[in-house]
């Protein structure tokens, strides 16, 4: 249910740990080191923009077994038709 949650923490722990380490071999100045920090930051403030390109996996039996819950459908897996495209309206 939380699957961007995770993910977001995951790919910030990921940059934190390249800040870390890339500081630590590096040996850059600490006007540097600071600057990474804020990019960590505002990264861990910002809301998941980039997303994982597979999905998590669903259970069935969870959806079944809730029948007010709606599903989440991948939308790479609908194929679209010529003509299926959406009129603008006015």
């Amino acid at each position: 249910m939380y699957w961007w949650l995770i993910q977001h923490l995951v790919i910030v722990t990921l940059l934190a740990t390249l800040v870390l380490v890339a500081g630590r071999v590096f040996r850059l100045s600490p006007a540097v080191r600071h600057a990474l920090w804020v990019v960590v930051l505002i990264k861990l403030m910002m809301p998941p923009v980039i997303v994982w390109p597979w999905a998590m996996p669903q259970y069935d039996a969870v959806a079944e077994s809730a029948p007010g819950m709606t599903t989440i459908v991948d939308v790479s897996e609908i194929a679209l038709k010529p003509g299926d495209a959406a009129t603008p309206v006015n």
